[in-house]
């Protein structure tokens, strides 16, 4: 078979087990063998947080591989998640082309409460919120319960859990002071928006390309949080685990048009591109942007693959597309 290119094909490693983190081993295998099937030459590169001690080191030891392309899947540390936009300022100051969204895009969309103000600005609705710190605690009364705590700079729902909704004052406190331990960071504190939830996932650059749009009817899962905690992303021993966006979920017309166009929004005001999905919510019928997932998961069994695969793509195929969207963002 022709060789199209050599492809680098980087994740990171760490001594955690979270599942969030080992996911990406078990994406990088997936993504190698389909671009192999599709007549590249796929080689692997696993960081550690070592190697970021010796930039120049780093982009030595990239560069020896020759690639035409890097397929990027790193996504920071566990104890650092901000190493993941870091590292793609590195690919794209050395020029390299590369899968998936610019620095800039990932350091948006990593801290909650700057990417929240951005979309504001460009006019999307968000809900209601501060941020706490440790050091900082704004006055919190103007704000309606219930409300909901979230770290203001993870991803993959890390930190979200049955605490994270907060129905009084008191909850609130005691969840402020454990998720501050954890995270100090700080927390973005959010009215909490009740209703369906809904995932539109997108890929290439503005006007951006639709793959798809799921829902969850959390009226389904009565007895389960309302929300999407960690445990019913990553822990299938979980009850919170049965929570699962429906991808086969019939939208009128009109409700589809209203989510894609905000989501569209979302993304062309966090400078998004090459793939990535938007995370809203309802309330009283008016939608609300909650989350901007830039290089979501990409594993064959992720919802972003689940909808491409309802819009007719293959996994192979799917994944070539995004490496052929790579570029040397400048």
């Amino acid at each position: 078979m022709l060789n199209k290119g050599r492809v680098l094909i980087v994740a990171g490693r760490e001594e955690a087990s979270r599942p969030d983190v080992t996911d990406v081993l078990r994406c990088e295998r997936t993504v190698e063998a389909a671009l192999i099937s599709r007549g590249y030459q796929a080689d692997i590169l696993r960081l550690t947080a070592q190697d970021f001690y010796n930039k120049p080191a780093l982009l030595r030891r990239l560069q020896s591989h020759r690639p035409d392309f890097i397929f990027n899947l790193f996504e920071g540390f566990s104890f650092d998640p901000a190493k993941e936009a870091d590292f793609a300022a590195m690919l794209e100051a050395a020029g390299l082309a590369f899968t998936g969204n610019p620095s800039k895009a990932l350091k948006a969309c990593l801290d909650k409460a700057a990417a929240k103000e951005k979309l504001a600005a460009a006019g999307v609705p968000v809900p209601g919120g501060k941020v706490v710190t440790a050091h900082s605690r704004p006055e919190l009364d103007s704000l309606n319960f219930p409300v909901f705590l979230k770290p203001r700079a993870q991803d993959a729902s890390v930190g979200i859990d049955r605490q994270s909704l907060a129905q009084d004052a008191a909850a609130l406190n005691a969840g402020i002071a454990a998720k501050l331990a954890l995270f100090p960071d700080g927390l973005l504190i959010e009215e909490f928006i009740s209703g369906n939830e809904y995932q539109a996932a997108f890929i290439g650059e503005a006007p951006y390309e639709e793959i798809g749009l799921s829902m969850i009817d959390y009226s389904r899962f009565s007895r389960l949080p309302q929300f999407l905690t960690y445990q019913a992303k990553w822990d299938e021993y979980s009850a919170d685990f049965a929570i699962m966006p429906d991808v086969r979920a019939k939208l009128e017309a009109a409700k589809a048009k209203e989510i894609i166009a905000m989501a569209v929004n979302c993304g062309q005001a966090l400078n998004c591109r090459g793939y990535f999905r938007v995370d809203l919510r309802e309330k009283n019928g008016q939608l609300f942007a909650i989350d901007v997932n830039p290089n979501p998961d990409i594993n064959a069994d992720s919802g972003f693959m689940k909808q491409a695969y309802r819009k007719g793509y293959n996994y192979e195929s799917m994944v070539e597309k995004i490496l052929r969207l790579s570029r040397r963002h400048v």
